[in-house]
């Protein structure tokens, strides 16, 4: 039962992320698409292209993480698309370019690319993965009701962490004197 609700609670949480991140992209299209055209990776004549059918893609995996049937297809979509993005992010790391937005802090600016980012979404994807190896085929609706509350209590920490870490406030150890 525990094995089940933490899938749940995993599956959910991707798909609160999937969700949101293919929600704000929609609705900033032109954004999204100047983030696609600063990574250089695609060629110009599909990164209109690209700017709907990621989103859109997000969405459906969203939807696919929490319909039962489909939670596996859902969790390998994921598990692909976070891959995909954390590749994205540390070619672009390889070839020097970090000042640019990841496109992954649902619509606000995350500053410029790092290898955190990279590991960020490396823990997702095995999350993910883990969905897809552990994903339960019949569960209870209290596992379900839990889990909910569950995801949405981890989703508000996640949210928080990105805000604070995304922030461009800096702390200095006590004693440190940096002036501007």
């Amino acid at each position: 039962m525990i094995l089940q609700t933490s899938t749940l609670v995993i599956a959910y949480c991707l798909a609160i992320m999937m969700a949101v991140a293919g929600v704000s992209k929609l609705f900033d299209r032109r954004r999204f698409r100047a983030v696609l055209y600063n990574y250089d990776i695609l060629p110009g004549a599909v990164l209109g292209l690209a700017s709907v059918v990621l989103p859109v893609l997000e969405i459906a995996i969203a939807i696919a993480l929490v319909v039962p049937a489909a939670q596996v297809f859902g969790a390998m979509g994921a598990t692909i698309l976070l891959v995909l993005y954390g590749a994205m992010i540390g070619f672009n790391i390889m070839r020097g370019r970090r000042a640019m937005d990841c496109g992954c802090s649902f619509g606000r600016s995350s500053g410029e690319l790092s290898g955190g980012l990279v590991w960020r979404n490396i823990v997702l994807a095995v999350l993910a993965l883990g969905v897809v190896v552990a994903s339960p085929l019949s569960v209870s609706l209290w596992a379900h009701i839990n889990a909910v509350f569950g995801a949405v209590a981890v989703w508000f920490v996640y949210a928080t962490l990105d805000i604070v870490l995304s922030s461009p406030i800096r702390f200095h150890r006590k004693g440190s004197h940096h002036h501007a």
